[in-house]
């Protein structure tokens, strides 16, 4: 169960006390643990749609891949970025769904350098017009 809040004051405000109130009568007589997180505000539909609408396709186009395999390319690319977790001799390509607008920016950004140096493709910015 998890509760958006924000601290002012000191004070907890809960964004739907309401929901709280059942969650918490619930648990009514159990132990729990309450963890408190910085919220982070993931990926945006649009930043998923720059990638699997712009990036993607120009790479895959340049590649040879079909459309219905850029999941795998998608893989490829995070591999070659440096964007994995090695496990004993595997790289695991790492899932990229949580990271924040900065951070996944951050990833576009060497990915759109490794396109140019490496392929020769050119990967426009986001809200950059395609040529």
């Amino acid at each position: 169960m998890k509760h958006l809040i924000k601290i002012e004051k000191s004070q907890i405000i809960f964004a739907n006390p309401e929901n709280f109130a059942i969650d918490k009568a619930k648990l009514e007589g159990k132990e729990v643990v309450l963890s408190l997180d910085i919220r982070r505000k993931n990926r945006s539909i649009n930043e998923n749609r720059y990638l699997f609408g712009v990036v993607l396709p120009l790479i895959a186009e340049h590649l040879g891949y079909q459309d219905n395999d850029l999941e795998s390319l998608w893989a490829t690319i995070k591999l070659e970025v440096g964007h994995y977790q090695e496990i004993g001799k595997l790289n695991v390509p790492l899932p990229t769904k949580t990271l924040n607008t900065k951070e996944f920016e951050e990833l576009m950004s060497r990915i759109r350098t490794w396109a140019s140096a490496e392929l020769g493709v050119y990967v426009p910015c986001p809200n950059e017009p395609l040529i």
